[in-house]
C-alpha cells in the first residue's frame, strides 16, 4: 500500500538542514562512544569457573545469563587454568 503525503503538511522534521556543518547531527545516547572490552580479576574467574562446574547439567546455562557470559569464557578461562593456575587467569 502506498501513502501519499503532501510535503510540508503535518510533517515535523526534528533534523533540519540549516547550513551549519554540525546541523543534523545528534550522538546516540544509546550507543558508547568507543566501545570497551571487559576485564575480569582472577579471584572472579576461579569463582564462576568453580560454580560453573559444581552445576548440574541444567543450570550451567543460567549462571552464565545471570553472568552475561559466553560459553567461550569458559572454554578459555579452562585453558589458563591448566596452563599455569592463577598467572595464567591474572593475564587480560
Amino acid at each position: 500500500m502506498t501513502m501519499a503525503v503532501p510535503a510540508g503538511r503535518g510533517l515535523v522534521d526534528d533534523v533540519r538542514v540549516d547550513g551549519r556543518e554540525d546541523a543534523g547531527r545528534r550522538p546516540d545516547p544509546e550507543v558508547e562512544p568507543k566501545a570497551r572490552r571487559r576485564s575480569f580479576s582472577a579471584a572472579y574467574k576461579l569463582r564462576i569457573l568453580n560454580e560453573y562446574e559444581a552445576a548440574p547439567d541444567g543450570q550451567k546455562g543460567a549462571i552464565l545469563r545471570r553472568e552475561s557470559l559466553y560459553s567461550a569464557h569458559i572454554v578459555e578461562w579452562r585453558k589458563a587454568r591448566e596452563a599455569g593456575a592463577l598467572a595464567g587467569l591474572s593475564k587480560p
